[in-house]
């Protein structure tokens, strides 16, 4: 149970720095052009930098690479021609992402600087009211929709409050987190949320009214503890997650098994601290980013910098676990 936990909060801890990643995009699939997917990611590097001129330079590049390119990163192309002063690219970047992505205004991306820009109409007219009035689509279950975000808010990490969940009238969801050991913790989420499935079958859009909830609703599921239960609903998952997530449980699967995993998206944890240590052993290694270009991941290389810097571990002394 603590390597399921320490993965799941470590999905929250590093894609809450890939903050776009968690909402839907129109363009899941992976990457064909390795040009576009190097220049995604240094675009991504010089944005953790904050060197705002690179990333606008790099946004650039992948808009004539790709003149519809509606990826991850949009945001973070936007925010720095704001940053610059280049206006018109960054209401063109934030329309492109708005037209790729139905949840664009409830996005942490969107939210943490809509203030600064708010007062221009042109962003008014792309987020009338930002951002209560983008909330969610009609939803056959909203009950279902709630109880999701519920348990997904269940899930930050202490002392943790995100401001959109707090404006579209959610905040009171913080006050019912249970006082318990976070291990206890993501056993209730997951059994609430088998619970739910039981009750409503698998989430689907229309019954929540939102593409983002129903991420968060197979995120969770995805990180369910019990082998059995993920290769039961693998076919579901796998119609319903993003080719990058989906890796994710064929990788899990396989470990469990005994076998190498195939993306590289599962580490070990064999310290006496629950950090983790190295990457479970690879099938192909060398051939690894060329899948993980594939399902849209990121190079290898940078997903171990993130989970080092993390957990603050440094894994040149340790060994894959097998």
């Amino acid at each position: 149970m603590k390597l399921v936990f320490v993965l799941l909060f470590s999905f929250i801890l590093i894609e809450g720095t890939y903050s776009q990643r968690i909402y839907k995009m129109a363009d899941y699939e992976g990457f064909d052009n390795e040009t576009e997917w190097f220049v995604d990611e240094l675009l991504y590097q010089s944005y953790k930098k904050k060197d705002y001129v690179k990333v606008a330079m790099y946004m650039d590049s992948l808009f004539v690479i790709n003149a519809s390119y509606a990826r991850m990163n949009i945001l973070k192309g936007a925010k720095s021609y704001d940053k610059i002063g280049e206006y018109d690219k960054c209401m063109n970047a934030l329309r492109i992402a708005n037209k790729a992505n139905i949840d664009f205004c409830l996005s942490n991306g969107t939210s943490e600087w809509s203030t600064h820009i708010q007062s221009r109409e042109e962003f008014k007219n792309i987020c009338p009211e930002y951002p209560l009035a983008a909330g969610f689509l009609p939803a056959s279950h909203p009950e279902y929709r709630d109880s999701i975000i519920k348990y997904f808010i269940w899930q930050s990490p202490p002392n943790h409050r995100n401001q959109m969940w707090i404006d579209l009238g959610y905040g009171e969801f913080y006050e019912t987190i249970p006082s318990i050991g976070r291990e206890e913790l993501f056993e209730r989420i997951f059994q609430k949320y088998d619970d739910l499935i039981s009750t409503y079958g698998f989430p689907t859009t229309g019954m929540l009214g939102s593409h983002l909830v129903q991420r968060l609703a197979y995120i969770t599921v995805a990180h369910n503890p019990d082998l059995d239960y993920l290769k039961k609903h693998q076919e579901s998952l796998k119609a319903a997650l993003p080719p990058y997530d989906y890796a994710t449980i064929v990788d899990k699967i396989r470990v469990a098994e005994g076998r190498p995993q195939v993306y590289g998206t599962q580490a070990s944890v064999c310290a006496p601290d629950g950090k983790p240590t190295a990457f479970y052993i690879i099938e192909d290694e060398q051939n690894v980013n060329a899948r993980r270009m594939k399902v849209g991941l990121h190079p290898l290389e940078f997903y171990e910098q993130e989970i080092q810097k993390a957990y603050n571990v440094d894994w040149s002394k340790t060994s894959p676990k097998n």
